[in-house]
């Protein structure tokens, strides 16, 4: 813990030798935890989708389908802005016809803040 303090004070001394006239703030209490979408798709759902599209030959190719939607619903559920910044990581696990697909977002959660009224701590969330 010490050594991320000590970067973050190098860092914010950077950034006050590139900027001078910008007020910058010095946070140190903020912790890195991951916000998680995930979907899963069954193999009754493929039954379901392949018999609902006759066009499609195999249900291998529902399930590349399904997965292929399944992302796009993560997408829109996610904020369009950190989509943007291309900080969603996909994980897709497939088992027999069965599959997981999981967005990833990294976001941080500011720790640590003192309650006025009898000084104990609590977690407070920040999505930025």
């Amino acid at each position: 813990m010490e050594l991320k303090k000590c970067i973050s004070k190098w860092l914010f001394s950077i950034a006050k030798r590139l900027d001078p006239q910008r007020e910058f703030e010095q946070v140190d209490n903020y912790k890195a935890k991951k916000l998680q979408v995930g979907y899963r798709i069954k193999k009754s759902d493929v039954r379901k989708y392949h018999e609902s599209h006759p066009e499609i030959k195999s249900q291998k190719e529902c399930l590349r389908l399904m997965i292929e939607d399944t992302k796009s619903i993560i997408f829109g559920n996610i904020v369009a802005g950190i989509v943007d910044n291309n900080l969603v990581e996909y994980e897709v696990k497939k088992m027999l016809m069965n599959a997981t697909v999981k967005g990833v977002l990294n976001v941080y959660v500011l720790t640590d803040i003192k309650d006025s009224d009898n000084g104990s701590t609590k977690e407070k969330e920040d999505h930025q």
